[in-house]
């Protein structure tokens, strides 16, 4: 492994036989079109600093070294964010999930150079009104006797995908979860405004 001398006035990478790397962890990577029509954008969840657009046209590297812009805070505990128009105005918004099972709605403000989100806070069940939440369950390992390394008290990432049912229809959820379960959650109707499962 090589590593550039440090110095204060110019950009250090850490180099491997792979390439440069950056400090950071990367929770999750998905390309929209937010900077412009035909833009290939990186929107990328960074562990415990929040989600960054990285603003692009086909990701090439030179396009890459633009500041990113930090679209939405990192709450408390580590997010991932996938976009998703779940108000339906027509445009994403956001759709987080954190390391507590919990899910939450953020609505698109503004525009790029200008975007962010609003954070409204966890989505919730639409019969009962309580904040939805996915429990950690995995009969294998109930008891945390891993020195930490399993936590099911309030460790259980969450992995979200959309799956649309065709041509402007429901946004349902796929979730994948921290103890090896897969969720299937279908939109409920009348997606107007809505921010509830």
């Amino acid at each position: 492994m090589e590593k550039d001398i440090l110095t204060p006035d110019k950009k250090v990478f850490i180099r491997s036989e792979y390439g440069p790397i950056s400090f950071g962890l990367v929770l999750r990577g998905s390309v929209v079109e937010w900077s412009g029509r035909g833009a290939r954008d990186l929107l990328i969840s960074r562990c415990w600093e929040g989600v960054y657009l990285y603003p692009s046209r086909n990701l090439d590297d030179t396009e890459l070294n633009a500041e990113p812009i930090k679209v939405f805070p990192s709450l408390v505990h580590p997010t991932l964010a996938i976009p998703a128009d779940w108000n339906g105005d027509g445009l994403d918004d956001l759709i987080i999930s954190d390391r507590r099972g919990f899910l939450y709605f953020a609505e698109r403000r503004g525009e790029y150079p200008d975007l962010s989100f609003d954070f409204p806070g966890a989505i919730k069940d639409c019969d009962s009104g309580l904040a939805f939440n996915i429990p950690y369950d995995n009969p294998g390992h109930q008891l945390n006797d891993q020195n930490k390394y399993i936590e099911p008290q309030f460790h259980n990432y969450t992995y979200l995908l959309v799956y649309p049912e065709g041509e402007g229809g429901r946004l349902n959820l796929v979730i994948g979860d921290f103890s090896g379960n897969l969720w299937w959650l279908p939109e409920p109707g009348g997606r107007k405004g809505q921010t509830c499962l």
